[in-house]
Order: C-alpha cells, then sequence, then structure tokens
C-alpha cells in the first residue's frame, strides 16, 4: 500500500518541506512542533555563576506548548548532551514531566521512518485516540521507543527522575498514563507522582528533593590543602607579603592541636609539625562527605607578627576527586605587640572529681558530675566523649557556662552502646588559658539483657 506524508508547517515557516517524503512506506506524518530540542548546553549555574542561571532561567521561561509528546527525543537529546556535553565523574541525571500519554516517536531522515536516537518526531501509524484516556492521542510505538531511550540511559549510569501531573480532558476529567510514565524512572523512589496536586511549591519541593538525592549520593573523595607559604600582613597601613613562616608558627599541643572532628563524629589528634616544617601547609583527607554531614578541624598557631595577618590564603583548597576544587577567600586575623611587661600570670582550668553520682546499676544514663576551677574571665565550653581504644574519641556532648569556679552535670546517654569498656573523658577549655584540662574514667557495660555499668 503507498503510504501518505504530511507535512507540518513549523509556526516560524508559511510553506511545506516534502522533499523527504518516503513513498511505500505506510503513514509517515513528521511534526517539528515535538522534535526534541536542546535549547542551552550544560553549564553551571550555582553560587557565583548568576549569568549562566539568568540565561537558564530566560530560556525556560520561553517554553510555551505546543505539538504533541515525545518522550523518547527528550531523553535521546538528554543522553546526547550528557555524552557530549558532561563530566563522566560525575553523576548524570535525567528529569521528564509530563502526564505520560506518549503520543509521538523518534524519526530519521529519508526514507527511515523511526530512528530510535532521534530527536525528531513523526506521528506513528498507531497514533489513535484511546477511550480509556478521555480519548487523549497515544502511540504503542512512541511508548517502546521511549522505553527503548530510557533502558540505553540507565545502561550508561544514567538516573531517571519522572515527575508526572494530569491533563484534564474536554470533560474535566483528569487523565494519565502512569503505568508506561512510572518505569521509565530508574527506580519507584524516582517517581513523583503529582496528579492530585501539581502546584508551584510542590513541584519547587520535588525539585529541591531531587537536588538533595543527587548530591546526597555524590559524596566524594576530599582533601583541603591549607597553604601559608606567602602570608599578606598589613601594618602600619601597609601591605607587604611574607614567608608565613616569618609571621605564623604551628604549635602542636598533645590533645588540642591538631583537633579533627569526621563527618561521622569521631574525635582524633594529629601532630602536623612536618608538614609546617616542609611545606609551611597543613594537609587534611577529609573523605568522602555528603550533604548534611559536617566536619572540623581546629589548631593552633603561634603569631610572630604585629598587623592583619592572611592566616588562611588564596592558594589553599578543597580538592574533590572529579578534579574540580574550590578555593577559600582571604580571611584576616589581627594581631598586635605586647610592649608591656605586666608580671601577670596566665590563666588556668582544673577538672577534678569526675564520678557518677549513682552507685546501683545503671541501665539507660550514667549520671556524670565533675568540679570546674578556673581562673580567668572568659566562658566555658565543656565536652563529653567516649572512646573503646583512648585513640579515637566519639564527642556525646557540648555546652558553654559561665567561666567561675562550679559544679557540673551530665546525664549520658548509654542505652543504644554494645557491651565493653569504654573511656568516659570530660575536657574544659577556655579561650585565654594556655591548655584545655580533662579527666577520664573507665566504664565496663554489659550485654542489653544484663546491662549495668561499673565506674572506677
Amino acid at each position: 500500500m503507498k503510504g501518505y506524508y504530511y507535512c507540518f508547517t513549523p509556526a516560524s515557516g508559511s510553506g511545506q518541506d516534502c522533499t523527504q517524503a518516503p513513498t511505500g512506506k505506510g503513514v509517515y506524518w513528521q511534526n517539528p512542533y515535538s522534535d526534541a530540542k536542546i535549547v542551552q548546553d550544560l553549564m553551571n549555574a550555582g553560587p557565583g555563576y548568576t549569568a549562566n542561571r539568568n540565561t537558564l532561567n530566560s530560556s525556560i521561561n520561553a517554553f510555551v506548548s505546543a505539538g504533541g509528546t515525545n518522550y523518547a527525543a527528550g531523553i535521546n537529546g538528554a543522553i546526547k548532551e550528557l555524552n557530549t556535553k558532561g563530566n563522566p565523574t560525575h553523576n548524570q541525571t535525567i528529569i521528564i514531566m509530563g502526564d505520560g500519554i506518549n503520543m509521538m516517536a523518534p524519526v530519521g531522515n529519508g526514507a527511515a521512518p523511526i530512528s530510535n536516537q532521534s530527536l525528531e518526531s513523526y506521528w506513528p501509524s498507531d497514533w489513535t485516540p484511546n477511550p480509556s484516556l478521555g480519548y487523549f492521542d497515544e502511540s504503542m510505538i512512541g511508548q517502546a521507543a521511549a522505553v527503548d531511550a530510557a533502558n540505553r540511559a540507565k545502561a550508561q549510569n544514567m538516573t531517571i527522575y519522572a515527575i508526572g501531573f494530569s491533563t484534564t480532558d474536554k470533560d474535566s476529567k483528569s487523565r494519565n498514563n502512569f503505568t508506561f510514565f512510572k518505569p521509565l524512572a530508574s527506580s519507584s523512589s524516582c517517581f513523583y507522582d503529582e496528579s492530585s496536586d501539581p502546584t508551584y511549591s510542590n513541584l519547587t519541593s520535588i525539585f529541591l528533593d531531587i537536588l538533595g538525592k543527587v548530591q546526597t549520593t555524590a559524596g566524594v573523595n576530599t582533601t583541603m590543602d591549607l597553604d601559608f607559604s606567602n602570608v599578606n600582613v598589613i601594618y602600619n597601613n601597609t601591605s607587604q607579603t611574607k614567608s608565613g613562616k616569618d609571621v605564623l608558627q604551628y604549635v602542636y599541643l598533645n590533645g588540642v592541636s591538631t583537633k579533627i572532628t569526621d563527618q561521622n563524629g569521631v574525635v582524633s589528634y594529629v601532630n602536623q609539625t612536618d608538614e609546617w616544617i616542609n611545606n609551611s601547609s597543613l594537609v587534611f583527607n577529609i573523605g568522602t562527605i555528603t550533604v548534611g554531614q559536617t566536619w572540623s578541624t581546629t589548631f593552633r598557631m603561634k603569631v610572630l607578627s604585629g598587623g592583619n595577618i592572611e592566616v588562611i590564603g588564596n592558594n589553599s583548597v578543597i580538592k574533590f576527586n572529579t578534579g574540580e576544587s574550590e578555593n577559600f577567600g582571604s580571611n584576616f586575623a589581627s594581631a598586635g605587640y605586647n610592649n608591656t611587661e605586666t608580671g601577670g600570670s596566665t590563666p588556668t582550668i582544673k577538672i577534678t572529681d569526675l564520678h557518677s553520682t549513682q552507685n546501683t546499676t545503671i541501665t539507660d544514663f550514667v549520671p556524670l558530675m565533675w568540679n570546674i576551677t578556673y581562673t580567668g574571665n572568659q566562658t566555658i565550653e565543656e565536652d563529653i566523649y567516649h572512646s573503646t581504644d583512648n585513640i579515637n574519641w566519639n564527642q556525646d556532648y557540648s555546652t558553654i557556662v559561665n567561666g567561675v569556679n562550679q559544679t557540673s552535670g551530665y546525664n549520658l546517654d548509654i542505652r543504644s552502646w554494645p557491651a565493653g569498656t569504654y573511656s568516659i573523658k570530660v575536657v574544659a577549655n577556655a579561650q585565654d588559658v594556655q591548655a584545655p584540662d580533662s579527666q577520664t574514667i573507665s566504664a565496663d557495660i554489659g550485654d542489653a539483657r544484663k546491662a549495668y555499668i561499673k565506674l572506677e
């Protein structure tokens, strides 16, 4: 049977281009309105890239509703963009939206009516009204092409998120075909059913949720390099660049500097004296860190020069295993010369009498109490840790109290602790003391059926 070829006139044109009309190939209706188009290539629209963000927003705001739905062509366009413009070390993510009623299929040039990887659209021969969908037009050929496109994307480790909403038919009934649409997503958790209330705020929440999933699953091995080789010093309104070792001196103090609290809450202490002597830098292996986690470090520097000192310079950087990096801005601290000998002494802080106030079997909370003697005039930071090896410490509690001699206490929750022997440490510190003080006690915790704690 000799087929028919329908030349759909583009909105911007006045004529019809039938130069590619095949003969004897069945029904072949081209629909340029429904072609997939890459309007903007991938670009960084994060903080600091306002111009790129504005460009993307303008492109999105210019979208209009026209033509039929061709999910296959859209996914094909996303695959093409990620393959040619994407970074293979990043998460590869595709987001599709719609009512799931697929009308079109991708088309090739010339006499090839179907090309699964094409971005162009045509009306397949089975494009027909579907009574179960309120007579919305639908195509099984187009559906098959969409499934093929989605499978090709997933085979390349691309994650597909699908947001489904309904379309109102002529009888004011909501229609969708999520039976077809939902499996296009990479998993059930990647599908969002907004058929009942596709409001702006709901869609915004969905996109933020997707952003969180993409970022959370994109944890990367991270390092931080604090470079002090050249330090800017501003003194008497004059700026000079000096060697970091002429201005600062790294101070190692056991149990104080350098202190690292990793993203899992584990506390450790390292001596970075060799790094400082060899390279005037401090390097930290942070590891894999994800959204919502916090990694922190504190270290001590002795100031050898007065003025405004650039303690962390522009050469300091956080690096990711994707090859990307993030530089620090300039961070200054003020230091002044002390030309007067006051004869005064440095304030001290001391913890004594750390103990449990309960002498009977303890199964849930340990009521700790201790005394603090402090000779300074700053606030006091109190921290409680526990450890099974006296090397890696997990922080359980932290608070700020008035800087006076006092008795402090805390009910330490041990309900989730496995059986074993633990060290429990309380640390007190203040800004004006030379070094913090700590006291440690030992605790034996039994199994869940016979929980007890023994303090020595």
